[in-house]
């Protein structure tokens, strides 16, 4: 049964007692907190006021108050999300203090607080000789976690989402929810892990560990005509391998390039089947926070030294992303398609990742989440780029690009990895049925009882 507001719920004074926690438009701290945003779309956007919550009992006393004000509710994590800060939204920056990470006395398991990174979460579990699988990336926070989670050791030990255990957290109006695979509750656990962001907000999850393993990398910078041999080895791969690729121009040259980036746990199989792999660079690291950055590097193999953020937040690069899940063996087809839209870059920018999936993700029962994207070999991330300072013509240009990479891949996809969401375009129903198939009205008839207000994300086109 859908719920209606209940003044009952929010004392009077609930915004006095949040004062600490609530940053007001033009206020420094208020300034800062967007300006740190990795997100360009989010960093200049304008949100009515930030709060931080300090414990979960403010937080949670703040999404009440938002429910009794007719507020929309944007969620700060890792802050990555264009939907991390939205006009006119409260924002809910949980970054500022919850963050803990906590493994538990049974050594197995660790209790995640809803403003952690995952960079974080494995610094913490390091100490203890634990991990999880991650993203190819450190800072990308719950959004990533939820929603799915592939990374470099995916094909060998699944999804982020395939070790979350337990789910704590509070629908938009305030109530609270608790959800583990053992609980009745009808759709909503599969649906929690990967629609989240819909349904939700996650004050803490706990997710099941596993034994830290050391990693082999084998990383190579080719010629962008390399691309097909790469897609067709990297196909060939037992899954205690992934070989993942990037699409772009290295920061040393005018001319695109793939990276191969191969990596594999250690151990005795896993190390001998693939010792004709090619590679410039090879490294034993101990854990995927050692891993080098998934990037294009410099002709030596290091890492171009990061920028620092201009001073203005409205002058960040911006980007429009979109994640297509591919089968294996379109290998030829693929390659073609890639190195043609490389060419039509409308800047040097633009780049397109093919992250290796399948192996270990495709094992795990379609039923099980709300990520539908297990039968793929690739994930595939286009990245149309607009640059600090370019024109708005320029900004047109890119995002036309990543239309046009959208459209043309479309047809070889049979999933749509929608962390990033673009309710503003045409192509945004496209990308939730491609996301949740046959899940995409029942994910409706949930978010109607759990967020029927629509103060989260919308699954509908703006």
């Amino acid at each position: 049964m859908a719920f209606v507001p209940n003044h009952c719920y929010v004392a009077k004074n609930t915004i006095l007692s949040m004062q600490k926690s609530l940053l007001k438009i033009n206020e420094p701290d208020y300034e800062q907190c967007l300006a740190d945003l990795f997100n360009g779309h989010a960093a200049a956007a304008s949100p009515s006021c930030i709060v931080q919550p300090r414990t979960n009992a403010e937080l949670q006393q703040a999404i009440r108050w938002c429910f009794e004000e007719d507020r929309k509710i944007c969620i700060r994590g890792g802050g990555h999300s264009k939907q991390a800060a939205v006009d006119g939204a409260v924002m809910l920056d949980l970054s500022k203090h919850l963050h803990q990470v906590t493994l538990l006395d049974d050594g197995v398991h660790v209790k995640v607080q809803g403003g952690c990174n995952m960079g974080q979460l494995l610094r913490v579990l390091k100490e203890s000789k634990r991990m999880v699988p991650v993203g190819t990336h450190p800072t990308p926070g719950f959004g990533l976690l939820c929603m799915g989670g592939i990374g470099h050791i995916g094909r060998s030990h699944g999804l982020t989402i395939d070790h979350i255990c337990e789910l704590r957290g509070w629908r938009s109006n305030g109530e609270p929810f608790l959800l583990h695979a053992d609980k009745e509750d009808g759709n909503a656990w599969q649906m929690m892990r990967g629609a989240a962001i819909f349904l939700g907000i996650i004050g803490e999850a706990t997710l099941k560990t596993s034994t830290r393993q050391p990693l082999q990398v084998k990383r190579t910078r080719d010629p962008l005509d390399r691309l097909w041999w790469w897609i067709q080895t990297a196909e060939s791969l037992p899954k205690s391998w992934s070989c993942s690729l990037i699409l772009g121009t290295p920061p040393d040259q005018n001319t695109a390039a793939v990276l191969a980036m191969a990596v594999s746990t250690m151990s005795d199989d896993s190390t001998t089947e693939t010792t004709d792999l090619p590679h410039q660079w090879m490294a034993n690291v101990n854990g995927q926070e050692e891993l080098p950055n998934f990037n294009l590097p410099l002709q030596n193999g290091e890492s171009e030294p990061e920028q620092s953020m201009t001073t203005s937040r409205y002058e960040r690069l911006k980007t429009r992303n979109y994640s297509l899940s591919i089968p294996k063996g379109h290998g030829k087809e693929l390659s073609d398609r890639l190195t043609m839209l490389m060419h039509q870059r409308p800047n040097q920018h633009c780049r397109i990742d093919l992250q290796h999936i399948g192996g270990a993700i495709g094992e795990i029962p379609i039923e099980e989440t709300a990520y539908t994207g297990r039968g793929c070999e690739w994930s595939l991330v286009i990245c149309g780029v607009s640059p600090p300072g370019c024109s708005q013509d320029d900004t047109d240009q890119a995002n036309q690009w990543a239309d046009q990479a959208f459209d043309l891949l479309r047809p070889m996809a049979q999933h749509c990895y929608i962390v990033e969401r673009h309710p503003d375009s045409p192509i945004y129903q496209e990308q939730l049925k491609l996301a949740y198939g046959p899940l995409l009205e029942p994910l409706k008839q949930l978010k109607h009882q759990w967020d029927p207000y629509n103060r989260l994300a919308l699954l509908e086109t703006q």
